[in-house]
């Protein structure tokens, strides 16, 4: 990887308090907006920042960094079985749930399986600067997503490896690649903060707006977890403009001080903070739908502070927990 750039961070704090907010909200169409936006932006990051590295060592610190944490965080939720390690190893978060484990560890195979095939993608790509390349890829990858979903005949636990998810999430990284290229070009344009404040919104307005016009019923809300996507060329190019707004009005966060250091540190421990919101936030989920909106931002705040308090001591007692080294 290279070195951390703060808006990137700052991005992925923005989405792991919006994937709060969406455990706490019933199913509607505000939730849908919001599931549009969260996870295409862990996978563009990772995309924007990307080195490219040999294959050997992609595997190497990507396993690292995020598979043996997963195996080791499913076999702490599920216990200890022979059945609940195939489970876990399968990789969908029907099979997670299946073992009794953590359902949102889902992410964290794809991630793996996924960064590690775009390393090979560059292995292959000469020129590694092929936007149309690229671009030729990213509808494959979409293609056999929508296939492998639509075809599979194990729709108990998922596609296997959950590679409908890791084709999804291949597409949303080489856009965030491609996306790096352009955008510091972009908002160096956008040369005033109200100009990229507005670009922004606008391209999340947008973003919403097409979320409302394509509501199905039959969807019922939109979940990446499980290929739950309606559309997938569509999910993508929305999700897709959605995460520009998010990484320009992130540039700008990066002149404010408080409220950067706190979205920075979020977006430094997401793993954590994912994994353990799940052990509180169905509970609280309870309330927020019987009280309706008005309670949302406290109950959100304390998911999010005790997801932050569990980070920091994972950090400091078991970094390797967190897929980090001291």
């Amino acid at each position: 990887m290279k070195q951390r750039l703060d808006y990137i961070d700052i991005a992925k704090g923005i989405a792991i308090i919006t994937v709060i907010i969406t455990h706490l909200i019933p199913n509607d169409y505000f939730k849908n907006i919001i599931n549009i936006i969260n996870i295409p932006v862990f996978y563009m990051a990772y995309g924007m920042v990307i080195k490219h590295e040999t294959i050997k060592k992609t595997i190497q610190k990507r396993f690292y960094g995020i598979y043996l944490p997963y195996v080791l965080w499913g076999l702490i939720f599920a216990g200890f079985s022979f059945i609940k390690c195939a489970f876990i190893v399968y990789g969908t978060n029907q099979s997670l749930i299946s073992a009794g484990s953590n359902g949102m560890l889902w992410y964290l195979p794809i991630m793996f399986l996924s960064s590690v095939l775009v390393s090979v993608i560059f292995r292959l790509i000469r020129d590694r600067e092929r936007t149309f390349v690229k671009c030729v890829i990213i509808v494959m990858s979409l293609l056999l997503a929508h296939v492998l979903h639509e075809t599979c005949t194990y729709k108990t636990y998922g596609v296997p490896f959950a590679l409908d998810g890791v084709f999804f999430g291949i597409a949303f990284i080489l856009a965030g690649n491609i996306v790096s290229k352009y955008l510091e070009n972009a908002c160096g344009k956008l040369r005033n903060s109200l100009s990229r404040i507005l670009v922004g919104m606008l391209l999340l307005a947008v973003s919403g707006l097409c979320i409302v016009l394509k509501e199905n019923p039959n969807i019922g809300y939109l979940q990446v977890a499980t290929m739950n996507v309606g559309s997938v060329p569509l999910f993508f190019t929305i999700g897709s403009i959605a995460t520009v707004g998010i990484f320009i009005l992130s540039r700008e966060m990066e002149r404010t001080y408080f409220i950067k250091k706190i979205l920075v540190w979020l977006g430094q421990n997401t793993m954590v903070i994912f994994i353990m919101h799940r052990t509180i936030v169905y509970p609280l989920k309870e309330i927020s739908l019987e009280k309706g909106y008005i309670i949302l931002i406290p109950l959100a705040v304390i998911v999010l502070s005790y997801s932050s308090l569990c980070a920091e001591i994972v950090n400091r007692l078991c970094p390797w927990l967190a897929g980090k080294r001291k």
